[in-house]
């Protein structure tokens, strides 16, 4: 089964041939290297001549967006499941024969996600952020399951369940998904409404693998945040795509999500419950605060009430408002002699937005 891999590039050179020595490296037999250079200005047409016949390039004359440039590769691709690889990450050796093996041993399957490290050096790691589902999986086997897709939506509230470049679908179905999609509601969650549209349509394959680098620079455009304000009211556009896609759906996707906050660690459980109480009352945040509020239930543990999760909130402020020595050494104290500021300061330290 052919698999495609996409490199859309834009003014990257140094970055990209790393990238494009990584898809050259693949282990997968029957594999296409596709790239598509948006009229970059650098010395990326030399990186693209060097390739030779190794790879099938397209190059626009002039910039059409990152979009336009994502949506030629998709249009190039011949293969039967397809993968993205932006121009300045990196793919194990062996993820595209692990994803079109997956792929192809589960015919229900449209999606295939493993993890994603993110980090500055593909060398040497210090404290990575991790991105992928978190849900019940083998880890020390490396075992891949298979999982309903209806639950990728509802937990595109609380973190991203799988980013490009550590995914591949199946290369119709993203076409369909993919038909008319555009980033301009909610640029920085863009990634989560299209992988969501494709979970939804049958089962995903979670390998408990790292299968990619994601690496952070000053240079990427899903840092551009605008500020605060701005990224909580991309979040809720973002939570206005997924309920609409959600409307028609059966109800079963409640306990799927309920089983998924169960198999969680209880830390797990408190802090997105601690994330949970400071949404509005949209519908499907509603829903899925409730699945959580179940699953804790379920597992004998009491959810913080709103009070605490207003506490915490405070303790957040106030630790951006102290240098942090003065910080620490106040929680020192705290602990030292049962003030009870621990929990919240705690919270404040673990919580993420």
């Amino acid at each position: 089964m052919l698999h495609s891999l996409g490199i859309p590039t834009h003014n990257r050179a140094d970055l990209f041939e790393e990238a494009l020595g990584s898809a050259l490296g693949q282990t997968c037999p029957d594999l296409e290297v596709l790239v598509s250079d948006n009229a970059s200005a650098d010395r990326t047409p030399a990186v693209l001549t060097a390739a030779g016949d190794r790879i099938r390039a397209h190059r626009f004359g002039t910039d059409q967006g990152a979009v336009a440039n994502f949506a030629k590769l998709l249009e190039m691709a011949k293969g039967d499941t397809f993968s993205w690889l932006q121009d300045d990450d990196l793919l194990a050796v062996d993820f595209c024969a692990r994803a079109g093996r997956a792929l192809a041993e589960e015919p229900e399957a449209v999606l295939y996600v493993s993890y994603a490290l993110s980090t500055p050096s593909a060398r040497s790691m210090h404290h990575p952020h991790l991105f992928g589902p978190p849900l019940p999986l083998d880890w020390m086997q490396g075992t891949p399951a298979t999982v309903d897709g209806s639950v990728f939506a509802p937990l595109s509230l609380l973190l991203s369940p799988g980013i490009p470049p550590a995914v591949a679908f199946r290369t119709e179905t993203l076409r369909d998904c993919f038909a008319g999609f555009s980033d301009t509601a909610c640029p920085l969650f863009a990634e989560r409404v299209l992988l969501a549209a494709v979970a939804s349509r049958g089962k995903v394959v979670v390998d408990p693998r790292i299968g990619a680098i994601f690496r952070e620079h000053g240079g990427q455009v899903s840092g551009r945040g605008g500020g605060s304000q701005a990224k909580r009211d991309q979040w809720y556009r973002m939570v206005d795509l997924l309920q609409t896609m959600m409307a028609d759906w059966p109800d079963t996707w409640r306990k799927e999500m309920q089983a998924v906050f169960q198999a969680a660690a209880p830390a797990h459980r408190q802090r997105w419950y601690r994330r949970a109480m400071r949404w509005d009352d949209h519908i499907l945040c509603t829903h899925v605060r409730n699945a959580l509020m179940a699953a804790m239930y379920e597992c004998g543990e009491q959810p913080p009430g709103r009070e605490s999760a207003l506490r915490a909130g405070s303790a957040r402020l106030l630790q951006k408002l102290t240098p942090p020595l003065l910080w620490k050494s106040g929680r020192r104290l705290g602990r030292k002699f049962g003030m009870g500021g621990g929990r919240a300061a705690d919270d404040a330290d673990g919580a993420h937005s």
